[in-house]
C-alpha cells in the first residue's frame, strides 16, 4: 500500500543539508518552496523594525535566506542592557 504524501511539509533534522535535499526534491518529489536562512543583508535592517519597552528593546528582523534574497521569515529579540554589556533573548522565527 502506498502512502500519500500529498498535503505533508517535511520538517526533519539531517546531518548533510544538500543531500538530504536532493533526496527529498528529486526521489521523493517534493517542491522546494524555501531557502535556508543565510547571512543577514542590507535590505534586511531597512525593512526590520524596533521598539523600546523600558526595561528593553524588542526586535523584528527580517530574514535573508542563503542566496541573500530576502525571505518571508521574521526573526523576534528581546535586548537587554546588562551591565556594561547586553543580552540578547531570540524568540520565535515565523511568517508574519
Amino acid at each position: 500500500m502506498a502512502l500519500d504524501t500529498n498535503g505533508m511539509a517535511p520538517l526533519l533534522q539531517v546531518y548533510d543539508m544538500p543531500e538530504a535535499l536532493a533526496f527529498y526534491r528529486d526521489v521523493l518529489g517534493y517542491e522546494v518552496v524555501s531557502a535556508s536562512p543565510g547571512p543577514l543583508n542590507e535590505k534586511s535592517w531597512d525593512t526590520s523594525i524596533y521598539i523600546w519597552m523600558e526595561s528593553h528593546w524588542q526586535v523584528l528582523v527580517d530574514l535573508s535566506t542563503e542566496d541573500g534574497k530576502s525571505s518571508d521569515l521574521v526573526l523576534h529579540i528581546r535586548i537587554y542592557e546588562v551591565g556594561n554589556s547586553f543580552e540578547f533573548e531570540p524568540g520565535m522565527i515565523y511568517v508574519p
